[in-house]
């Protein structure tokens, strides 16, 4: 089995990296939930958040979500899917949430929606769990 570490210095969640997204994510009774507004330095098209940055905030809300039921995982596959562009400065709503737990396979689902309630943009992934020991 793998073993990982953390060090907060995570670049979507680690509270000591100081270019980082320092994401905070709480649980909900699906999953988890965070909010994050895009600044300039994030930015791909003018006005328009990058897609490495999208997948960067729904691979980090389905690994929380993995986190919040008390599993370790890294990430083994996912998929995005972008259905709109996401504009900058608006605060965003990011979800994560597990579809399926089985052995060391955790299956799971996350959005991202806009200020008005529209989704961005969606992802599925598969997680292997892991050991921190």
């Amino acid at each position: 089995m793998i073993i990982v570490e953390v060090d907060h210095y995570c670049f979507a969640c680690g509270s000591e990296n100081p270019v980082g997204l320092h994401l905070s994510f709480e649980s909900t009774s699906s999953g988890v939930i965070a909010y994050f507004t895009p600044t300039k330095e994030y930015q791909g098209f003018v006005n328009i958040l990058h897609g490495g940055i999208i997948s960067t905030l729904l691979d980090e809300a389905m690994a929380h979500a993995v986190l919040a039921k008390g599993h370790q995982g890294v990430t083994a596959r996912m998929e995005v899917k972008f259905k709109r562009p996401v504009v900058m400065g608006e605060q965003l709503c990011v979800k994560g949430e597990i579809v399926l737990a089985k052995g060391r396979l955790i299956k799971t689902y996350g959005e991202i929606a806009q200020k008005n309630g529209q989704i961005a943009a969606t992802a599925a992934a598969d997680f292997l769990t892991v050991t921190t020991e």
